[in-house]
């Protein structure tokens, strides 16, 4: 990463200038243990899902040597179909083809910030920031044709440009002689999207799933005593047809036209005022909004996803769209085309994301007596939306830009309500207290923190993005887990070596009480199997805990059956402590 400033002061005024260009290549590495993964459906059917790469039917390549059948994505919703696809199973093997994916990233940006002292004690700060991000296709895969959308991929994937972040803030002193601060500032924030979306999204990832359900005939291999039933390694090459066949994954991507980059809004206000010499009284109120995300979804069940913002899709692109499949007279490419309108305008069904969070922290500050310094604050803060990030916090997914959480719309149901990120109460105190003499010190510190717990939640089983990616009812609807606190010591020994030099000796004691409350439940309610077979379950909108025992397990194309769910034994219980008490010793020298 390059950056370049300049810096000019004239009487109140401090003017900044810069730029800033990041260039990211990377060779991403997909490896698959032998090719496939495989689940056993207790003995009724075994799916395997075998990661490929794809070409037309009549592509040349001599590895494209399998046949690969799947739902046409191009196919009218409700009407089905089947498109042939000439397919290569990967073989697993690190450096072999298809595992080795070489994307690219292009970030840069301008700005220019000024600070401006109107008065001894009155100052202002105002500034913007202009950005631009290029995603790149893979190298392997520019200038070649998507063979799920028939679009043409040229270099970049995404381009988002027009990225204008301002920034103000202003600083007073009620006081004229530096005994009290009133701030405010408000910024905008873009977001550099994280490199894996290359990879998985620009890189085309594909996997190919297969059904099979078990009989007198075992198609996919004789009985492993160990597991019950076939151990599914037959499935890789059996000639028995599958009783499904699905093509899952990233190769259908589309990108939405006029995507724009994701933001958002933060808003700092607070004072700071000295009660005494040594003691500050603080107060700071923190908002922030999520503005705008950048998700891929499905409007097709799961064949074909949009790089999208989720909830909006402009008109100008649509009118855009509409006049380009009215001048095109090739038939082949108007059906493309009507077909890729038909999923943009599905974009405006999904709610759109939120996430908010509000903070109010009071702090105290002071300086008892030399040597001696003592901090406190306590926070009340929420966080309430329908988006938790970046981070798939409930089913443990980090795919930046591209998780499943607003993959299909029926996944959205229950997701609003206290994010994981919501610890209404948190309360900090630091202290820390130093005697020198001759060139020797001694440090004598402490801390204690105290943090509420975190939501909890009801999941269950999706038919088909598998375990607790459905939320059965609203998002933290069921109290939380235990609040966090602790308490750590430090004890240090210092000599000078030097009149710059310090020679340090320290002891730091972690949770001095052993206090391990529960950190984490288990959440699942419904598994994705159980005795039967599949357990599949729906959301139940608005319902409570008490609703629980009525909902109905799904069988695998997601059909409610009259079957009651079957419930995790271990739902509500702990899977995750906080740690215990811990010890580190360890030796510095402090220039």
């Amino acid at each position: 990463m390059g950056r370049l400033g300049i810096t000019h002061r004239l009487g109140g005024h401090e003017l900044k200038a810069g730029a800033d260009l990041e260039l990211n290549s990377k060779q991403m590495a997909r490896v698959y243990s032998g090719g496939a993964f495989l689940r056993n459906y207790v003995d009724s059917s075994i799916e395997v899902t075998r990661w490929v790469e794809l070409a037309p039917p009549d592509g040349a390549d001599p590895r494209f040597d399998q046949t690969c059948l799947a739902e046409d994505p191009g196919a009218m919703p409700g009407l089905g179909g089947s498109r042939v696809f000439a397919c290569d199973y990967l073989s697993g093997i690190p450096g072999a083809p298809g595992t080795l994916v070489n994307g690219e990233t292009v970030n840069w940006s301008a700005y220019l910030r000024d600070s401006w002292r109107i008065r001894p004690n009155l100052t202002l700060n105002a500034g913007v920031r202009y950005e631009e991000q290029r995603l790149r296709y893979a190298s392997n895969l520019r200038g070649t044709t998507d063979v799920l959308t028939g679009n043409r991929l040229g270099t970049n994937a995404v381009v988002l440009d027009g990225n204008v972040a301002p920034r103000v803030g202003v600083i007073w002193d009620p006081t004229e002689r530096g005994a009290s601060k009133v701030y405010a500032a408000w910024g905008r924030f873009f977001e550099a999207i994280p490199m894996n979306i290359n990879d998985r999204a620009f890189g085309s990832e594909t996997s190919y799933t297969q059904t099979y359900v078990l009989g007198v005939e075992q198609p996919c291999g004789p009985r492993d005593p160990r597991i019950g039933g076939p151990d599914a390694r037959g499935c890789l090459d059996t000639a028995a047809r599958p009783t499904r066949e699905q093509l899952f994954g990233s190769s259908g991507v589309l990108i939405a036209p006029d995507l724009r980059a994701q933001y958002l809004d933060e808003i700092v206000a607070g004072v700071e005022y000295q009660l005494a010499r040594d003691t500050k009284l603080g107060l700071t109120y923190q908002h922030r909004r999520l503005g705008r995300v950048i998700e891929d979804l499905s409007t097709d069940g799961a064949q074909t996803y949009v790089i999208s913002n989720p909830g909006e899709w402009s008109e100008d692109a649509e009118r855009a769209l509409e006049a380009q499949i009215a001048r095109t007279a090739d038939d082949a490419t108007r059906a493309r085309l009507e077909r890729d309108l038909r999923l943009y305008r599905g974009i405006r069904r999904f709610d759109r994301p939120s996430r908010s969070y509000d903070a109010l922290e009071l702090s105290l500050t002071r300086r008892l007596a030399r040597g001696l310094f003592v901090q406190a604050s306590y926070t009340y803060s929420r966080t309430h939306g329908n988006y938790p990030g970046l981070i798939s916090y409930d089913n443990g997914q980090i795919d930046p830009n591209i998780s499943s959480q607003y993959d299909l719309i029926e996944l959205l149901a229950n997701r609003a309500g206290r994010l994981p990120q919501d610890r209404p109460h948190s309360i900090k105190v630091d202290g820390h207290y130093t005697l020198r003499h001759r060139g020797h010190e001694l440090t004598l510190g402490g801390r204690f923190r105290a943090l509420s717990g975190i939501p909890r939640n009801a999941l269950g089983s999706h038919a088909t993005y598998g375990p607790d990616e459905s939320f059965l009812l609203s998002r933290g609807s069921l109290g939380r887990t235990d609040a966090a606190h602790s308490v750590d010591l430090h004890i240090a020994y210092g000599r000078k070596l030097s009149p710059s030099v310090l020679a340090e000796l320290y002891l730091d004691v972690f949770n001095v009480y052993d206090y391990q409350a529960t950190a984490g439940v288990d959440d699942t309610y419904a598994p994705e199997f159980h005795t039967g077979g599949e357990n599949h379950v729906n959301p139940i909108s608005g319902g409570t805990y008490e609703d629980l025992v009525f909902a109905k397990a799904l069988d695998g194309r997601g059909e409610e059956t009259g079957r009651p769910s079957a419930r995790n034994p271990n739902f509500g219980k702990p899977v995750s402590r906080y740690a215990p008490a811990s010890a580190r010793i360890g030796f510095r020298l402090r220039f």
